[in-house]
């Protein structure tokens, strides 16, 4: 990945990547594979990365879309206030995660604690988002934490 600066990539397993932008400007994604005959082949993939500061500025998310505390209340923190969080999917089910990032940690700190559950600080105002990938890194959910 060019640019580290702009953003951080997260290998989840050798067909997925978790790319999540840092600072706006450009990146470039560059992978190599091997075609028929042995022929390698370069190959590039840019794109324009926002930082989460940006994209997450304008307007707030509804009750819905917040990650919700080890006790079902939606995360709505203070500064300085620390809660547990259980990772459950939308059906409530609990669920195993392999990798856990959020978007903007100059709001929200996350620190897992094992594969089930995390504890969450609030950093600064704003509203940030909480990725998790299960497991089996076949599916990804994602919350929003709002630091008041």
């Amino acid at each position: 990945m060019s640019a580290p600066g702009l953003v951080d990539i997260s290998v989840v397993s050798s067909r997925w990547l978790y790319v999540l932008g840092k600072a706006p400007g450009l990146a470039v994604l560059a992978w190599i594979s091997e075609g028929e005959a042995g022929v390698l082949s370069i190959n590039l993939c840019p794109f324009a990365a926002d930082s989460p500061e940006t994209e997450l500025a304008a307007g707030a998310p509804a009750d819905a879309e917040l990650c919700q505390d080890a006790d079902g209340a939606p995360m709505r923190l203070g500064v300085g206030q620390v809660v547990q969080i259980a990772f459950r999917d939308a059906a409530g089910k609990e669920m195993q995660i392999t990798e856990a990032t959020m978007a903007a940690p100059k709001i929200a700190d996350l620190s897992v604690k094992d594969n089930k559950s995390a504890v969450v600080t609030g950093v600064g105002p704003g509203w940030t988002s909480l990725t998790l990938i299960d497991f089996d890194s076949q599916r990804a959910m994602t919350c929003e934490i709002i630091v008041e």
